[in-house]
């Protein structure tokens, strides 16, 4: 009876680690890019692409992160869902697989290989921070005319026009933007009986501006010759405009400037427009709906 006692007392040492309860893991937020979070753990504590993590602040889940890269100590992750945007020191609390996974009595030599790959380096690569790519699109069109009247009425003109329209983007590897249009024209109407001619010609400056638009920065920034269609009233301005970004989905914009005169590449101090502008978006993956006020006044 006595041997049966000890064969028990011996299975129940070997299978008690099975019962073990996992212990959670205390992350925290080392810092943010413009599209990555990083925290401070990794593969040592069984940080996968693909894990999910809960950032925690204030006792409440503000957002949900899933691991991107990740290398031996420090991990990369993408933001799936947010109310407050992470930063430096948020938690991070995790429950890692390692905890619960049920360890089993093994023979000294197992347990020695199990030692050597656990201290072995993961050569899972980090990505390195990327300088934005500066690139310039648009499109150049030339278009000439000659028309001969034979009917006698002598409506012979010659017209000629161009347009330019040109757009760069992260101008010296920040996120500065570049935007211009214009368009010129020249039309010569020639009488023929008389061997003179009349020239009209008309020259417009749509847009040139420059605008700070970070992807994932709190504040945008545009200043020059602005077309605001989206703000009803506003038109064209030669002024700037400031936008802020309250939370994942609210925008506050101020603008203010004096009413274009596209003819004209001045300046016409004699009218001005101003308004605010607040700006709901949705923040629903895959679909976007857009709510804005805007007060502007002349």
């Amino acid at each position: 009876m006595r041997r049966r006692a000890s064969g028990w007392l011996l299975a129940g040492a070997l299978l008690a680690p099975v019962a073990a309860t996992a212990v959670p893991i205390e992350l925290q937020v080392e810092y943010r890019t413009a599209d990555r979070v990083y925290v401070d753990g990794g593969s040592r504590l069984g940080l996968t692409p693909g894990t999910r993590l809960e950032v925690v602040r204030d006792g409440e889940v503000t957002s949900l992160l899933e691991v991107a890269f990740v290398a031996s100590h420090s991990a990369s992750c993408r933001v799936l869902e947010s109310t407050v945007e992470p930063r430096p020191g948020d938690r991070i609390v995790w429950e890692s697989p390692k905890a619960v996974e049920p360890q089993l009595a093994t023979s000294p030599r197992a347990a020695a290989v199990e030692s050597v790959r656990a201290q072995a380096p993961t050569y899972t690569r980090e990505p390195q921070e990327r300088r934005l790519r500066t690139d310039f699109s648009g499109s150049l069109s030339v278009d000439f005319e000659q028309f001969t009247d034979d009917s006698g009425f002598e409506r012979d003109y010659d017209r000629t026009a161009a347009r330019v329209s040109l757009r760069g983007r992260n101008l010296g590897g920040v996120p500065l933007n570049l935007r211009i249009r214009s368009s010129t024209r020249s039309l010569d109407r020639i009488v023929t009986s008389g061997g003179s001619s009349v020239t009209e010609s008309r020259d417009r400056l749509y847009e040139l501006s420059l605008a700070y638009e970070p992807p994932e920065g709190r504040f945008a920034l545009r200043l020059g010759r602005l077309r605001l269609g989206r703000y009803a009233g506003a038109g064209t301005l030669d002024g700037l405009s400031l936008e802020t970004r309250l939370g994942q989905a609210f925008h506050l914009g101020l603008f203010g400037g004096s009413r274009s005169d596209l003819s004209d590449f001045g300046v016409d101090s004699d009218r001005t427009s101003y308004g605010v502008t607040a700006r709901w978006t949705s923040p629903t993956f895959g679909s976007r709906r857009e709510i804005q006020l805007s007060g502007v006044r002349e």
